[in-house]
């Protein structure tokens, strides 16, 4: 069952049943105003900054833009290949991996 909520934090929410005994997962894509609030002691958020390398490279586009200002609150950045979207997911397996230890 997937359900999809919008809060007054500005945190669109797609989530499913998927859990791990009393762990869940959940994938959010949230304004980058709201990092900030949602980091607290009951929700640590794994934060994934997705873009590519020609957005990055413009010092003028809303990418780079929203990285320089948000950087503090990633966890990870991935300069996404999209011919290679297999090595974007392993990526961010990987960093996930890391949390758990």
């Amino acid at each position: 069952v997937s359900t999809q909520s919008t809060g007054s934090s500005g945190i669109n929410a797609e989530y499913g049943g998927l859990s791990c005994g009393a762990a869940k997962t959940c994938v959010l894509s949230i304004h980058p105003q709201s990092l900030k609030s949602i980091r607290t002691p009951e929700f640590m958020p794994f934060v994934v900054f997705v873009t590519n390398e020609e957005e990055m490279a413009s010092e003028k586009s809303d990418s780079r833009t929203m990285y320089d200002d948000y950087r503090q609150y990633f966890d990870m950045m991935i300069n996404l290949d999209p011919r290679d979207l297999e090595g974007a997911f392993t990526s961010v397996r990987q960093g996930l991996k890391r949390c758990e230890l």
